[in-house]
């Protein structure tokens, strides 16, 4: 434990002054992905509308606005752990999230009026 904590306080120092740009695109992405979350919650409702099974689980305890907000919150935060831990790889990771969120914020609005993944066919949530 105290090698993942001596990893953690190294990877940590000036991470903010090195990634600031992802860091800025990631949570914008992820902003974007929580408000068409609300949107498509709002219209559809919460239950069998949210393909991540963490977002899904805190909407249906929290509701469709809370819920997505709570969601997002924790997935920045857990990001940046994540990405801070493997600084090497730090902005591979904050890009395939940046373009996960944006994917996920267009397919809420827009995608899913042209079709639907071939995930869902199999995805047991």
């Amino acid at each position: 434990m105290e090698t993942i904590k001596q990893r953690f306080a190294d990877n940590v120092r000036g991470f903010r002054k090195a990634y600031w740009l992802f860091l800025i695109l990631y949570f914008l992405a992820l902003l974007a992905d929580g408000i068409s979350t609300i949107e498509f919650m709002l219209r559809d409702g919460v239950e069998g509308t949210e393909l991540h099974p963490g977002v899904s689980l805190v909407a249906k305890v929290l509701g469709p606005v809370a819920g997505p907000i709570v969601s997002v919150i924790g997935k920045f935060l857990a990001g940046i752990v994540v990405a801070v831990y493997w600084r090497r790889i730090a902005w591979i990771i904050l890009l395939v999230v940046i373009a996960a969120s944006t994917w996920a914020a267009w397919y809420n609005l827009r995608g899913w009026q042209y079709y639907q993944p071939g995930i869902y066919s199999w995805w047991p949530f």
